[in-house]
């Protein structure tokens, strides 16, 4: 939507409380055990990103499928040395479903 890179890989940061967990899946399909952390019931191979700063549930299916990734490289007073200029995703909505890009698109227009 914005910005182009040649880049076949770019290397962000998934900051704080913001978790990528392998075999969760949809937030109907999975259950939360207290010595274990989150347990997938079905596809062990799924990768999501769970909003781990408080709520502890997924906010995203796999992420091997298309998303809009809203990427940013400050967040004032969260910044860390190491990822201080690499772009990364701050907050639960940084992270949107593919089925978001029009209406995104026109917020982003109306900027």
């Amino acid at each position: 939507m914005k910005g182009h890179s040649e880049k076949k890989l770019l290397e962000i940061t998934i900051h704080y409380g913001l978790d990528p967990v392998v075999g969760q899946c949809l937030s109907t399909k999975w259950e939360w055990d207290k010595s274990r952390g989150p347990v997938a019931l079905g596809d062990p191979t799924v990768i999501g990103i769970w909003d781990t700063g408080g709520l502890d549930i997924p906010i995203t299916d796999d992420v091997r499928e298309p998303h809009i990734w809203l990427l940013t490289t400050k967040n004032p007073g969260y910044t860390t040395p190491e990822s201080e200029d690499r772009p990364g995703i701050w907050e639960p909505c940084h992270l949107q479903a593919i089925t978001q890009k029009e209406k995104l698109k026109k917020i982003i227009s109306q900027k």
